[in-house]
């Protein structure tokens, strides 16, 4: 692990009282991930502190550059980068700029080839590529049946059902919020009722539930009694949006806000189908819902901090 992750960790781990259980196991090279999972609202707060004292460093707050990824926040002179332009009109000239963030919107800017979704596994003869029908991860272990009318194939798909070949190469990832939530009573906040919530949006839930199919069992996997829901859920349906968030991967900040928005509503009226429904116990979501970017391959997640603040997920990108 290199310096700058390492002293992360440390720090967060230092946050927890278990910084000489953190050596221990750096020291005796054993792993046990509770010493390296942590509240995003910790991690945050380290990172936080640690930029406050560099005092070197200019920090930028909920700063984007102008126009996403179309070229029109980059002024160039040839190859190298001239200038940068920000939302808020704000210009930056240096002479190296690093796109160290999730969307790579500088990279499509300065017209830096890439790639988005998956590549097949011959684009660079990497055998994991692609999408792999044998797989560890979650998958429909039951039959669930995509027609509106069950067996009709002229009756039109259910929500999130897709007509379309399975793999196909460069298909974008899905989006979901990742929800944190907690079975702590000094910790509860109820969640609200969507606005315009249409229980028919979550059939497909009803449907694998009624076949015998687990959703998901939410279990602690942080500190202070909490769990962390992501996209995807073990049992093979989580909160993805499938189908229905590919415009994020070229969109504009109105467009990625909009969709910011739909999936809060989509995963509120998940949880409100499943605990109607039955297909999950009564869940309460974390008085501190926080922000937490985080990157698989096969799914992107994004979730909300208690100041409101919200990050969305990242595009794809493979730099040559």
């Amino acid at each position: 692990m290199a310096s700058l992750a390492f002293e992360f960790y440390r720090r967060v781990a230092d946050r927890y009282n278990r910084t000489e259980a953190f050596d221990e196991a750096w020291s005796n090279h054993t792993k046990s991930k509770d010493l390296w999972r942590f509240e995003s609202h910790v991690g945050q707060s380290v990172i936080e502190d640690r930029l406050v004292e560099k005092e070197y460093l200019d920090v930028y707050l909920e700063t984007a550059l102008r126009g996403t990824g179309d070229g029109t926040g980059v002024t160039k002179s040839n190859k190298p980068i001239d200038m940068i332009q920000t939302e808020a009109g704000d210009t930056f000239s240096v002479r190296y700029l690093i796109d160290a963030t999730y969307e790579r919107d500088l990279l499509a800017a300065a017209d830096i080839p890439y790639s988005t979704g998956r590549e097949s596994t011959a684009a660079h003869h990497e055998s994991l590529a692609g999408i792999q029908h044998n797989t560890t991860f979650p998958q429909l272990t039951v039959k669930v049946d995509p027609y509106w009318i069950p067996g009709n194939p002229l009756s039109k798909l259910i929500p999130t059902a897709q007509n379309q070949k399975l793999g196909v190469a460069g298909a974008g990832p899905a989006f979901s919020w990742r929800l944190c939530i907690t079975n702590k009573t000094s910790n509860l906040v109820p969640f609200s009722r969507p606005d315009a919530y249409d229980a028919s949006q979550y059939e497909i839930y009803g449907r694998c539930a009624q076949a015998g199919g687990s959703i998901f069992t939410p279990s602690i996997v942080l500190p202070n009694d909490k769990t962390d829901i992501i996209g995807s859920a073990t049992e093979g349906l989580g909160f993805d949006m499938q189908g229905r968030t590919s415009e994020h991967l070229n969109g504009s900040h109105k467009q990625r806000a909009k969709l910011c928005k739909d999936l809060a509503q989509w995963q509120k009226g998940d949880l409100q189908f499943k605990i109607i429904h039955g297909t999950i116990s009564r869940l309460i979501l974390d008085a501190t819902t926080e922000i937490a970017l985080f990157y698989r391959q096969r799914r992107i997640y994004a979730k909300q901090d208690a100041n409101g603040m919200v990050e969305m997920g990242l595009r794809t990108r493979r730099v040559y």
